[in-house]
């Protein structure tokens, strides 16, 4: 046995090694993941001190609870060889998408969160509790992953926001000498603007300080590195929230903060006019500054940033839907008893014909879903018998096409070059060509 032990060390000591580098892994992010009440209780993991650094940089004895993943674990296959593997025929509580090239799951009947890789490894693990547990995963912006620390005891449950690194590291608010770390006043209010936020590399850190003339309470820009671009200051707090620590405004995307029609720049909180700002802004295609407007049934693209109309499809009087304009181009849902897909250009040609699916458009079904990133588009929905269809298309057309036998709602996206299913508390992963991920 203390053969196999060292045996063991000495794998975990190279394991650590391997997967020292960020640069392939990562964080996803999740809208609608629940706290799950078990009757399954682990052994809390042991944590270290924190310290406090008053200059924005991560102290030494930030906390580790990340963990080897336990040879016999449920999650994993029986066998020595396939230990590390996850089983996608378990149930999960929560489920996110891919992100650089990871993604995380908690399986039911459990306080764990893994973080698994394109290859079905689970490359670490955070150990919870029934007593502390972790959920609500956002996007791995480079640097770290934002993610909230739920603790409870006979008064409630408490929530303590922390950002992870690409090992599992632990970096709470007391680190960059601040109480809290936030983006929007409620976590829960607009989720994809604050996944935008984090992915974009900005976070704001709040705290409080007391003496003798009172309390006071600032706040500090930190970038993707948790270092302070705008000092901490009750100025940048009153400018960013109000009365009851209410967000006054919204992120509006690409570094600019919007409050009450004057928007902010995060690096430097200088303040401009949303025309100002549009000027501002570099985009990689100049359609990204379109936006649909619907007449009837004729839909037109008109540039925001100066009214005119760039697309008139007017001519087709059977659109159901229609994407934004990314990288030049947009993908259109036609209805008839059926849904047809195709996607347009910057000219407004399509750019091959209509493809028709089995997704239905019938009152009381008809639900569907597209996705895109990186050139292709995954449509997704139920078909006659409201079991589920998807799709992958690029500009060339159809690229595949599976049937699930799924009888609920569920839904399909893609993202880091992976289309994840999520059928209530099961995942199927897949490529773009809709094969099994692993």
């Amino acid at each position: 046995m203390k053969r196999f032990n060292v045996f063991l060390f000495v794998a975990m000591i190279i394991g650590g090694m391997i997967f020292t580098s960020c640069t392939s892994s990562g964080f996803a992010s999740n809208n609608d993941t629940a706290y799950n009440e078990t009757k399954y209780v682990e052994t809390n993991t042991n944590m270290n001190s924190t310290t406090n650094n008053s200059n924005g940089a991560i102290g030494d004895e930030t906390q580790d609870t990340s963990k080897n993943v336990n040879t016999s674990d449920s999650i994993g296959n029986s066998s020595t060889e396939q230990s590390n593997k996850v089983n996608l025929a378990l149930q999960f509580t929560a489920v996110n998408d891919y992100s650089n090239g990871l993604l995380f799951a908690t399986p039911s009947q459990s306080y764990k969160l893994y973080c698994i890789n394109k290859q079905g490894d689970i490359q670490y693990m955070l150990e919870g509790t029934k007593e502390k547990n972790y959920h609500d995963v956002y996007p791995y912006n480079g640097e770290y992953a934002f993610l909230l620390e739920y603790s409870y005891d006979n008064n409630g449950r408490y929530k303590t926001p922390v950002l992870c690194d690409c090992t599992g590291k632990m970096v709470y608010p007391n680190n960059v000498g601040a109480d809290y770390f936030y983006a929007i006043s409620n976590y829960y209010e607009d989720s994809n603007n604050f996944g935008t936020m984090f992915a974009q590399g900005y976070v704001f850190a709040i705290k409080q300080t007391t003496d003798f003339s009172g309390t006071k309470t600032e706040l500090a820009v930190l970038n993707k590195k948790l270092e302070k671009i705008i000092d901490f200051s009750e100025s940048s707090y009153s400018l960013f929230y109000g009365e009851f620590g209410a967000c006054k405004g919204s992120y509006y995307g690409d570094g600019y903060f919007q409050v009450s029609g004057k928007y902010y720049d995060l690096n430097t909180l200088n303040e401009y006019t949303e025309e100002e700002v549009l000027n501002l802004i570099v985009k990689n295609n100049a359609s990204d500054f379109w936006k649909w407007d619907k007449d009837g049934t004729a839909y037109k693209a008109h540039d925001i940033r100066t009214g005119d109309i760039k697309v008139d499809l007017s001519e087709y009087n059977t659109i159901a839907h229609i994407t934004d304009f990314q990288n030049g181009t947009a993908g259109v849902l036609f209805k008839t008893d059926v849904i047809y897909f195709s996607i347009v250009d910057e000219t407004g040609k399509l750019l091959f014909e209509p493809v028709k699916t089995n997704i239905v458009n019938t009152p009381g079904f008809g639900l569907y879903y597209v996705s895109y990133e990186n050139g292709i588009y995954v449509v997704y929905g139920n078909n006659a018998n409201n079991q589920y269809n998807c799709y992958s298309f690029d500009a060339n057309g159809l690229i595949s096409t599976k049937s699930l036998d799924i009888a609920i709602t569920s839904y399909a996206r893609i993202s880091d070059g992976v289309i994840v299913i999520r059928d209530s508390s099961v995942i199927s992963l897949f490529n773009t060509k809709l094969e099994p991920l692993f």
